[in-house]
């Protein structure tokens, strides 16, 4: 498989598990929280999500925001801040609030490090939706823990 099959590929795996099941997921190293509902702000519905991915010795944290509905929103209107705990103890954070650039339904944001070891590695982000005059912001659930 050439490199543009194998992106394709990808792109199709990471729409699946994005959009995929609402139950807690943990499968090769990833684990997804629930979505979480919350709005609506200006009249729009969202659902946030977080997730963790270990293997050989790096660990990411991401954070997912969309629309309910898949309705797009103006650019500014979705942001994700992401947060990597290790045995409940923060270890690792976004360095600044990420914001959609563009027209879109769903964005995803992601930290990483490659210094992990041992286990209870798990994510729990923070969504941001504009309600006019700034955001409101809802934590994510915690993602089950993974093994690093």
């Amino acid at each position: 498989m050439g490199a543009r099959g194998l992106r394709v590929v990808t792109c199709v795996f990471l729409t699946v598990m994005i959009l995929g099941s609402s139950a807690v997921i943990a499968y090769a190293g990833i684990a997804y929280s629930n979505w979480r509902d919350y709005g609506p702000v200006l009249n729009i519905n969202y659902q946030n999500r977080a997730s963790v991915l270990t293997y050989t010795g790096t660990a990411a944290a991401y954070t997912y925001v969309k629309t309910k509905s898949g309705s797009k929103v103006p650019a500014g209107y979705l942001g994700t801040y992401c947060r990597l705990y290790k045995n409940g103890v923060l270890i690792l954070e976004s360095e600044k609030w990420i914001y959609n650039t563009s027209s879109d339904s769903i964005m995803v944001n992601y930290v990483s490090t490659s210094s992990v070891v041992g286990s209870n590695y798990y994510s729990k982000g923070i969504s941001a939706a504009y309600n006019g005059n700034g955001y409101n912001t809802v934590a994510t659930y915690q993602s089950p823990s993974q093994t690093g």
